[in-house]
């Protein structure tokens, strides 16, 4: 699955116009989560050409995304792989394409043993509130983040190998109407960038923070 999405500060001035929006659309879900990402010292992942970020969310689904391919096109697709973890499993296919990335990788029977064969180490912990909506095909999320702030959030998602171009333009046009200018960077890209400069310095120039978008 590919996901299309872009994100912005959410303001004040923003949040009337927001609200006129969501009352065309269906409340799904207002979830809290802790999403923590891994990687090695010597970030193996995050150095990877295709950007790759291991996470576990909830302690029990581990995700996999990395970018579709490798491109200095600002807006690439970012794909996402899941897999349902418990304390005592951790699917071979995660570990399948977990090796993929990085060839020396260990496999083992649980998450926690994955940790230590691989030494792997937290690189971010992102904390949010999330309420998300949705009109059938686009969904939009209000992100309160801790230590980061309120945004808001448009996301589509497409099947791998189509034409991504009319989701993308949806969702900018979306951001757009409500007065907002799409971040380049994620939420662990804005985490690395205030908590972990070492790190930062390895994420790829068009997922670098710009400054001003955040005024």
């Amino acid at each position: 699955m590919l996901e299309v999405e872009l994100k912005c500060p959410l303001t004040a001035e923003m949040w009337p116009k927001l609200q006129i929006q969501l009352q065309r659309m269906s409340k799904l879900s207002v979830k809290s989560s802790i999403d923590r990402y891994y990687d090695t010292p010597h970030l193996e992942f995050l150095r990877h050409p295709c950007s790759v970020f291991v996470r576990l969310r909830e302690e029990r689904h581990l995700q996999v995304k990395f970018d579709e391919c490798e491109s200095d096109d600002e807006q690439i697709p970012c794909v996402e792989r899941g897999f349902l973890i418990t304390e005592d499993h951790l699917p071979e296919e995660a570990h399948l394409l977990v090796r993929h990335f990085m060839p020396r990788w260990q496999a083992a029977s649980t998450w926690t043993e994955a940790v230590k064969r691989n030494e792997l180490e937290v690189l971010a912990c992102i904390q949010k509130t999330r309420v998300s909506y949705t009109d059938g095909t686009m969904l939009i999320s209000v992100d309160r983040v801790a230590g980061l702030g309120d945004f808001v959030e448009a996301e589509i998602q497409c099947d791998e190998g189509t034409d991504t171009q009319s989701a993308l333009t949806r969702v900018q046009m979306f951001l757009s109407e409500l007065g907002g200018k799409p971040l380049r960077a994620g939420y662990t890209e804005l985490w690395l960038y205030q908590h972990h400069p070492q790190a930062y310095e390895q994420v790829p120039a068009r997922f670098r923070v710009n400054e001003t978008d955040l005024q």
